[in-house]
């Protein structure tokens, strides 16, 4: 009798300790579907569905979606099939919002054009410098940072001469030592060139186009240099903008680096993207040397 007892209550305790094991472990597993699912931003919900690799209850599961799963381990994927997957990843999906291209002449400030770099990045925004030879040459460490933080450089001359007035050698001249003086400290090429003034004769078109140059003008002057109020100078952009402006202005002086910080922080919260002249004209017009572009439509 003693030895049936003894069973029954061993087998009482075994089916116990079932149940604590069952419920620790799915604990366990909650916390671990809680952290996995905040990691990877709410996409454990499809992991915890998924039926085979390449089906998600009705709509297929994306390719990225798999990846990023398998690599914090939520299934396993066979090696065959997972090779298949990276071979037929999706394309990036094409960003339609409108461009804008804000740009800065006069420049490189060796403040000035710093705070703006830092208000790019703080709104993952990029820009366009057209850059002074000879402030080049005094601030040699600006050029690479502007190329490190993914904006653009382009000329704006070596020392700002009204080009219609020089002679040809001349107009050479000034394009050249200072896109040499650019490629020095930037590693770049320049492909683009601001005359100053927006000053481009005949003659300066084809000495352009020979040196394998786009001429960049604008549509939106703020004259920031004649007001010198951040506050115009941003009311002006916000009040004009559309998709596919070029923006003028001048990293030489504080009070545009003020506008700019309301000018980024309000374009992107409208869903601009703030671009580079090279990402303002892709896929939307096949630019031409020598020409004169105002905006892009």
């Amino acid at each position: 009798m003693y030895e049936v007892r003894s069973a029954v209550t061993n087998s009482k305790k075994d089916k116990i300790a079932n149940v604590i094991v069952v419920i620790l472990f799915v604990l366990i597993a909650s916390l671990e579907a809680i952290f996995l699912s905040t990691v990877l931003n709410g996409k454990l919900e499809e992991a915890v569905s998924v039926i085979s690799p390449v089906e998600i209850g009705v709509e297929p599961i994306s390719a990225s979606t798999i990846l990023e799963l398998q690599e914090f381990k939520i299934f396993k994927i066979p090696k065959a099939d997972l090779k298949e997957i990276e071979e037929n990843e999706e394309p990036n999906i094409p960003d339609n919002r409108p461009r804008v291209a804000l740009t800065f002449d006069d420049g490189p400030h060796p403040q000035n054009t710093l705070k703006i770099l830092d208000i790019l990045n703080r709104y993952n925004a990029k820009a366009t410098f057209f850059m002074l030879g000879q402030n080049v040459e005094r601030n040699n460490g600006i050029p690479k940072k502007v190329i490190e933080q993914g904006s653009e450089i382009g000329t704006h001359t070596w020392d700002h001469k009204n080009l219609n007035k020089l002679s040809k050698e001349e107009v050479q001249n000034e394009i050249n030592s200072s896109c040499d003086k650019i490629k020095e400290f930037s590693g770049t090429e320049v492909k683009y060139f601001r005359p100053p003034y927006g000053n481009a004769n005949t003659q300066v078109g084809d000495i352009a186009k020979m040196n394998n140059k786009y001429i960049i003008l604008w549509n939106i002057d703020t004259e920031d240099w004649k007001s010198k109020n951040a506050e115009m100078v941003a009311n002006h952009v916000l009040d004009n903008v559309k998709d596919g402006d070029i923006v003028l202005m001048h990293d030489i002086y504080l009070t545009t680096v003020e506008a700019c910080e309301k000018i980024v922080e309000e374009l992107t919260n409208r869903g601009y993207r703030l671009v580079t002249i090279s990402e303002l004209f892709e896929g939307r017009e096949n630019m031409e040397y020598g020409k004169k572009y105002y905006y892009s439509r």
